[in-house]
C-alpha cells in the first residue's frame, strides 16, 4: 500500500489537491490507499492555522 502524508489546506493548494487525489484513488482503489482524518493540532502547531480560527468555529 503507498503511503502519503498531508494536511488538507486551502482548495488549490499541493496540499488539498494530493488529499483529493487520494480520496479519490480510495474509493476507486480501496486496496491501495486509505485516508484517515485528523486533529486540528497540527496545523496550528505547524504554524499553518491560527487556535483563534479553530476556536471561533
Amino acid at each position: 500500500m503507498e503511503q502519503k502524508g498531508t494536511t488538507a489546506g486551502w482548495k488549490g493548494t499541493f496540499a488539498y489537491d494530493k488529499l483529493i487525489q487520494v480520496l479519490v484513488r480510495m474509493v476507486t482503489d480501496p486496496g491501495r490507499a486509505f485516508v484517515m482524518g485528523g486533529t486540528w493540532r497540527i496545523p496550528v502547531l505547524m504554524g499553518l492555522q491560527e487556535k483563534s480560527f479553530v476556536k471561533d468555529l
